[in-house]
């Protein structure tokens, strides 16, 4: 049965399987205008989309800062990490990013969620 390990970085994020005592990191597959790249790590970076009321991580969150006015449309999270060392149930922080600001706990599941479709799309083009 394999493993996942995963090192929640403030900047990147890396996952690496253990399986018969192989330890193959797991490659992140942006979507580019080349085509798919694969990646060693993936981003931690997050953004959230006031318009869609959603986060938006990796790769995608990249393309919403290189759209013109991204300042009025979405909020930047550079390291969610940081959000959640900081967490205390209920309270919500960073009020400039949305309306009533945002559950550290809710991005945390969002990131994790995320990075789970990732590690599965990575398992299929293996």
């Amino acid at each position: 049965m394999a493993r996942l390990g995963i090192d929640y970085g403030t900047t990147h994020t890396v996952v690496v399987g253990s399986d018969r005592g192989r330890f193959p990191v797991v490659p992140y597959l942006a979507e580019t205008a080349i085509g798919t790249v694969a990646r060693e790590v993936f981003p931690s970076l997050a953004v959230y989309d006031r318009q869609a009321q959603r986060f938006v991580f990796g790769a995608d969150a990249e393309r919403c800062l290189a759209r013109p006015k991204n300042e009025e449309r979405y909020g930047v999270i550079l390291s969610p990490k940081r959000l959640v060392r900081d967490y205390i149930e209920g309270r919500r922080v960073r009020p400039e990013l949305a309306a009533g600001g945002i559950d550290p706990a809710e991005l945390l599941g969002a990131f994790a969620r995320w990075l789970q479709r990732g590690v599965r799309a990575a398992a299929v083009n293996s």
